[in-house]
C-alpha cells in the first residue's frame, strides 16, 4: 500500500480508529455505495470535530469562550457582550431602515399613501392659509391625537416641514422600538442574543408593513406599547404610568390594551395571594 497522502493522515492523527484506505479505492467505494459512503464522512466529521478540541486545546478554548460569548446568562450578563448585541441590534434597524428612506428621498413629491391623509393639512403649521374650507383637511385635523399633532407642530416652528419630518421619522421610532424590544428580551431571557433575535424579528416585522413608514398616529403605537412592556417587567411605576399616559396622546386607543394587561396582572396577583393563603387540595389516598 502506497504512502497516504496528507488528508489521509491528518485524519488519522485527529482520530486513530479510522480505518486508512488509499484515496483510489475510497473513491471506488463511494461511487459504488453512495448512502454508505455518506454515513461514513457524517461519522467521519463527528470524530474529527471531537478529536480537534481534545487533541488542540487553542481549539477547545476558543469553542468554550465563543460559547460563553453566545449564552452569557446568569443574575449579571456580561456587560461588553450586552453593548456588543444591543449595538448590532440598532445596525440592524439602520441597515432595514435604508432602504425605506431611500424611496422616500427618491423624488420631491414623493408622499407615503397613509401620509397624504394624516400628515397633508399639517402644511397649515407652515402657512395658516392653505386648505381654506377643504372639509377634508379640517376632518383629518380633528381626529389627528393632541401629541401626534403638537410633534408636527413644534417641528414646524423649529422649521421642518410636516411632509419632510414624516419621513425622518419612522429610523427614529424603529431605533427606539428595537431599544425597548431588546431590554425585553434580556429581561425574559437573560441570554444577550435573545435581544438580537428579538430585534432581528420586529425590524423584519415593522419595515415590511406601513404603519412605521408612513408616521402616522399608529407608528408611535410600536416603541410606546414596547416601552410599556418593558418598564412593567422591570417593575417602574413611574416608567409604566410615563408610558400610558404618551400612549394616550398619540394613540388612544391602545390604552385600553394596557389597561387590560394591569387588570389580567391584579387579578393574577390576587389569585395568587389566595391560593399562596391555603388552599392545598388534601392527597387522595387509593383504597381497594
Amino acid at each position: 500500500m502506497q504512502k497516504p497522502g496528507f488528508f489521509v493522515g491528518w485524519v488519522s492523527y485527529l482520530n486513530p480508529t479510522y480505518k486508512i484506505v488509499e484515496f483510489s479505492v475510497w473513491r471506488r467505494y463511494c461511487l459504488k455505495n453512495p448512502i454508505s459512503s455518506c454515513c461514513h464522512i457524517l461519522l467521519l466529521f463527528g470524530t474529527f470535530n471531537v478529536n480537534l478540541e481534545l487533541k488542540i486545546p487553542f481549539v477547545a478554548m476558543l469553542m468554550s469562550r465563543l460559547h460563553k460569548f453566545l449564552t452569557n446568562s446568569g443574575s449579571r450578563v456580561a456587560s461588553s457582550s450586552v453593548a456588543f448585541w444591543f449595538i448590532l441590534s440598532l445596525t440592524l434597524a439602520v441597515v432595514y431602515s435604508i432602504p425605506a428612506l431611500g424611496e422616500a428621498f427618491s423624488g420631491e413629491f414623493v408622499v407615503q399613501d397613509d401620509a397624504r391623509q394624516h400628515v397633508f393639512w399639517m402644511q397649515r403649521f407652515v402657512d395658516s392659509n392653505l386648505f381654506p374650507k377643504d372639509l377634508m383637511a379640517d376632518y383629518f385635523q380633528s381626529v389627528a391625537p393632541a401629541g401626534y399633532t403638537w410633534v408636527y407642530r413644534l417641528m414646524a416652528i423649529v422649521g421642518i416641514e410636516p411632509l419632510l419630518l414624516h419621513k425622518l421619522l419612522p429610523p427614529v421610532l424603529g431605533a427606539i422600538a428595537t431599544c425597548y424590544c431588546f431590554g425585553i428580551c434580556v429581561e425574559l431571557l437573560p441570554i444577550p442574543i435573545s435581544g438580537f433575535i428579538g430585534a432581528l424579528l420586529l425590524n423584519q416585522t415593522l419595515w415590511m408593513r406601513d404603519d412605521i413608514v408612513a408616521a402616522t398616529p399608529v407608528a408611535f403605537v410600536y416603541p410606546l406599547l414596547l416601552a410599556f412592556l418593558y418598564y412593567l417587567l422591570k417593575r417602574n411605576l413611574l416608567g409604566v404610568a410615563s408610558a400610558i399616559a404618551l400612549i394616550g396622546l398619540f394613540y388612544p386607543q391602545c390604552v385600553f390594551v394596557c389597561s387590560g394587561i394591569l387588570i389580567l396582572q391584579l387579578v393574577c396577583q390576587i389569585g395568587n395571594r389566595r391560593c399562596r393563603g391555603g388552599f392545598h387540595p388534601q392527597s387522595l389516598t387509593l383504597t381497594n
